[in-house]
This record gives C-alpha cells, structure tokens and sequence, in this order.
C-alpha cells in the first residue's frame, strides 16, 4: 500500500520538529548577522586619470616616448607599487596598524598593492582599420586610480598620495627619456665628430705625403706627361735638324782654307778637289771593307788619296772622318743585331770602321802637325770665318736643346713614377675617403636626430606632449563597498532556512515513532476504530502562551536592536530608504536595458 503524504503531514511535521527547524535557523542567522555586521567596513577612494594627447601635433613635432599609453601606465604602475614605495606610505600614514605587529613589512606591503586597484577605460577608434577579428581598434584613453581601507578619510588621502605618484612619475619618466635620448645623440654626434677630425686628419697626411699620386690628379699627370712627350718630339726633331746643318757646315768648312785670301775660283777650284778627295776616300773604305787593306786595288786608291791631299794643300778632313766613323759604327751594331759576328756584311763593316780609324788616326797627326806650324796664326778667309762662326752658333743650340730636352726625360720619368704609384695610393684614399663620407652621413643623420630630440624634450619639459591629467580626485567614500551586509544577511538567511529543514527532515527520517492514524493503517493495514486527540492542560495551554510572549518579544527586541545597529552603525535608516529607493527606480530601467 502505498503511502501518501498531504501539506497536513507536512505541518504536522514542522510542528513536530519546529525546535529542530529553529535553532539551527536561529544560530546561522545569528552567525551570518553576525559576520555581516561585525566584519569591518572597507571603504574605496578613487580617482580618474585622463591620457590628454599631445598640445603640439605629432606632424611638427614627433615625440621621443615610443609605445602605447597601457605600456607606460603599466610601468608608472610597477614603480610606483614597489615594496619601498609601498612601505613609505604606510608608515607615514600608520597604514594597517595591527596587522604590522603580527606581520613583516613585506607582507604587509604585499596586502597593500592588493588593496590598489586600477582599471583601464578604453574608447573605440573611428575612421582606422578593423582590427583581426572584426572589432573596431580601442585605445585607452583614461583610468581609475583606487584605494581600498577601514577609514574613509585615510583612504581619501592615500589614494591622493598614489595620484600624485602616479602624475609625478609620468612626468618624471617622459622627461627622463627625453633627456636621456637627446643625451645619447649628444654623445654620439661627439664620438662622430672626433671620428670625421681623425679621418680628416688622416686624409690631409696622406695628400701630404703623395702629393701628385693622388687620384683625382692622374688626368693631370697623364696630361703632363703628353704634353712633355710632344715636347719631346719637338725638340728631337729640331735637335735632327741642327745635327745635319752642322754636318753640313762642317762639310763646307772643310772645303775652304782659313789662311787663303783668294777669291771665289780659288773656292771653287778647291771645291773641287774637296769632292774628288771625298769621292776617293769613300772608294778607299768601300774597297778595304771589301779587299783588306794590302789589296793592290786599296793600295792604289791610297795613293791617289794622298796625292789629291797633297794638291788640295791640305790635310784630312777630320771631322768628314769622325761621321764616317760614327756612320760606320752605327751600321756596325744594326749588323751585329741582325747577323752573327762572322757574317760577311758584319766583317765587311769590321774592316770599313778598321779603315777609317786608321785614317782617324793619320788625319790627327797631320792636322796636329799644321796646327804647330800655324799656331801663331788666325784665319783670314771671310768664308771661313763666317762658316766658323755659324757652326758655333749651332753647336751652342745643339747644346741648349739637348739639355732642355734632358729636362723633359727627366720631367716625364718623374711624373711617370708618379702615375705608377697612384693605384697604391688610390685603395688608401678611398678607404680614408668612404670612411669619411659615411662619418660625415652618420653625422648629419644625428644631427637631424639631435634636433628632432631637443624639440621632444621641450615638448616633454613644457607638458605639451601625451600627460596624465586628473579629471576627478579622490573623494572621502561615504558608503564602504564592502563587506555586502544585506547580501551576506541575505544568503544567511537563505542557508539558515536550508540548514534548519534539513536537519528536521534528517530527524524525522531517523525517527521510528508512528504518528497519526494514517502512519498506524500504513503499517498494520487496519483502519483504527476510534482516534482520540491529544487533550492539552491548562498548564500546557499557560506554557504555550509564555512561549509564544517570549519568542513575540524576542523576535521583537531582535528587529528593534538590528534597525537600530543598522541605523547607528552601518547606514542612517533615511539615507538607506533613499538607497533602497533609488534601487528600486533603476530597476525597470535595468529590464528594459536586458529585454533591448
């Protein structure tokens, strides 16, 4: 038979086990109210920080603080946070008074940044790209600086006192850097300046110790060294042409005699002669080049030699025979260079120039025997005289063109050696000179970036640039924030009812007694005849009474004594109302905002 339970049971039970039901309720209500009016309250000061941008755009002037605003304020936030700064602030303020004598400083240091909170307020950017998902870019473009503690107004002045960390150490480290990287340009454009003066240095030495090997002057010395070779061949060819007027002058000195008065037939007539002599002594060379000279043919032209130098009146020619012999001699070494020493065109010009020497030789002695005999006197022949002077003159200018010709040899080996030492000289100075090209590059880079630094600096200096600026500062809290009284109230009450019907159901499980007739007929399956009900005293009626007084007004004194902990306590009951009030107005807006 299956039994069932009706909401009589249910309020039988409840009545049953109505204690088991209030003290549990009772005792977590009282442990909750407890913790929710005994914890102490905390109260949070605040403040709001707004991220002003830049006074001057960053188009004129750029900034020399790079990364986003969340970087900095991170950092600001490290700094500022750190255990010695933390420990400063509380013992100037007495912060946590009890906890340092059960703690270490560290410790309580570590509550403290627990008790600092900041939260980022970001803004969606217009007219930029999506970022990868989708959304619109935010930045952050102010934060909220808090404080949390037991007093009010010492919250209140702490989180004054992290603000102004917080503004100080901003404008502390934007300057800081400014300075520290217009500092490091500054020293860097020194180090580059000292590095342009060495290499400067380096390059004038190097001009100094080369001059004329230089590269940029190589056109010049190539140019030098044309101009001396034109030169050159100028001068040769007019050295040539004085060279054969003397041979020609010398030839017709030899003609004329410088002790004859005579007159042009006498030239003539000995002219000649003269020719008949020549014409003779070159068939004398030819033949003893060819015969040797104990030939008959040689001997015989010898004579006839000698004999027109006896009716010409007049010895050998020496200098005819001085360019006879050069002549030969020249020939001699063509012929060498051509053929072997016992070539027959090599041994003909051996005898040819053995030859002429040897007339060289009788034409000096005989001309050394007229000149003693003739040493006291001097040349008379105008002609001869005239011709004599004129080869003087050409000898003298011989003489000027072979020295001013051996100036331009000299010229043009001097200028030579130094085209040959240009290209040694050239990977020198143009290492030197790259170097400094690049120094004087790197310079002026820094020196761009020198000036863009000191402008950042003044912008970081005169606060023109990105700066924290304090939109809202920290105000005395006038409700804590926590503990959450009516919401621990709340879920004690909540676990109260919980625990106290779980410990009657608990109970009345582990209870074996029957009660009611429907428990008795559920066992035995026998309907009772007659069920009698319970018959309370007078006693027990007077006793229910009292119990009910005394509960009525305990729960009474209990309302009271909470509205008035709650009134003096926590919460004026007026201001509480306007709460409550003010609570309640905003919830149909709260819908309306969840159903759109």
């Amino acid at each position: 038979m299956t039994e069932t339970v009706s909401l009589a049971d249910y309020v039988a039970i409840l009545k049953r086990r109505r204690w088991y039901v209030a003290i549990p309720t009772i005792v977590v209500l009282l442990v909750s109210a407890a913790i929710a009016f005994l914890l102490p309250p905390v109260y949070r000061s605040s403040a709001t920080i707004l991220i002003e941008s830049p006074d001057v755009p960053p188009q004129l002037v750029a900034s020399t603080i790079t990364g986003f605003a969340e970087q900095q304020i991170q950092v600001i936030n490290q700094r500022v946070t750190s255990t010695q700064r933390l420990v400063e602030i509380i013992n100037r303020y007495n912060l946590y008074a009890d906890a340092r004598q059960q703690k270490p400083i560290f410790a309580i240091a570590e509550a403290m940044r627990d008790d600092i909170s900041l939260n980022l307020i970001s803004a969606q950017i217009g007219g930029r790209d999506r970022t990868a998902t989708g959304g619109m870019p935010q930045a952050t473009v102010a934060f909220t600086l808090s404080f949390d503690y037991v007093d009010p107004a010492v919250a209140q002045r702490v989180a004054n006192e992290l603000v102004s960390l917080y503004l100080s150490e901003n404008a502390r480290s934007r300057q800081e850097k400014a300075s520290e990287t217009t500092a490091f340009l500054a020293i860097e454009a020194d180090r580059l300046e000292r590095v342009i003066g060495e290499l400067d240095k380096q390059l004038a030495d190097l001009k100094q110790r080369y001059q004329g090997s230089l590269p940029e002057q190589l056109n010049f010395n190539l140019s030098i060294i044309a101009r001396n070779e034109a030169e050159q061949r100028a001068l040769d060819q007019r050295l040539q042409a004085l060279i054969e007027r003397e041979i020609y002058l010398e030839a017709e000195l030899v003609k004329l005699d410088p002790y004859m008065t005579g007159g042009a037939g006498t030239a003539a007539g000995g002219g000649g002669l003269a020719e008949q002599l020549r014409a003779y002594r070159a068939r004398l060379v030819a033949l003893a080049g060819r015969y040797g000279p104990e030939h008959p043919d040689v001997v015989k032209v010898r004579r006839e030699v000698e004999a027109l130098e006896k009716d010409q009146g007049s010895g050998t020619s020496i200098t005819a025979l001085q360019m006879e012999r050069d002549r030969l001699q020249s020939e001699l070494a063509v012929l060498k260079e051509k053929y072997a020493a016992d070539h027959p065109d090599v041994v003909i010009a051996k005898r040819q120039l053995a030859t002429v020497e040897s007339e060289l030789q009788t034409a000096g002695a005989q001309q050394a025997a007229r000149d003693g005999s003739r040493s006291g006197d001097r040349a008379v022949n105008p002609a001869y005289i005239q011709l004599q002077a004129q080869l003087k003159a050409t000898r003298a200018e011989m003489a000027g063109i072979a020295k001013q010709r051996e100036a331009v040899l000299q010229q043009i080996t001097d200028v030579e050696k130094l085209v040959l030492q240009t290209p040694v000289v050239e990977r020198d100075y143009h290492r030197i000179r790259r170097d400094y090209e690049s120094a004087v590059a790197d310079y002026s880079v820094i020196k761009e970036k020198r000036k863009a630094a000191q402008l950042g600096e003044a912008l970081e200096t005169e606060r023109k640039g990105e700066r924290f600026s304090l939109v809202e500062p920290p105000q005395v809290p006038s409700q804590p924030i926590k503990p959450k009284r009516f919401v621990i109230l709340g879920l004690g009450a909540a676990f109260a009812v919980a625990a106290g019907l779980g410990i009657a159901i608990l109970a009345e499980a582990a209870d074996s007694s029957i009660y009611g007739a429907r428990q008795l007929v559920a066992l035995t399956g026998v309907s009772p005849l007659v069920v009698i009900p319970y018959i309370r005293t007078q006693a027990e009626i007077r006793k229910a009474r009292r119990e009910r007084l005394i509960y009525g007004g305990a729960s009474t004194a209990a309302i009271v004594g909470a509205i008035l902990f709650v009134h003096f306590q926590v919460m004026p009951l007026d201001v509480l109302w306007t709460s409550v009030q003010r609570q309640v107005q905003s919830l149909p807006l709260l819908a309306r905002l969840v159903a759109g």
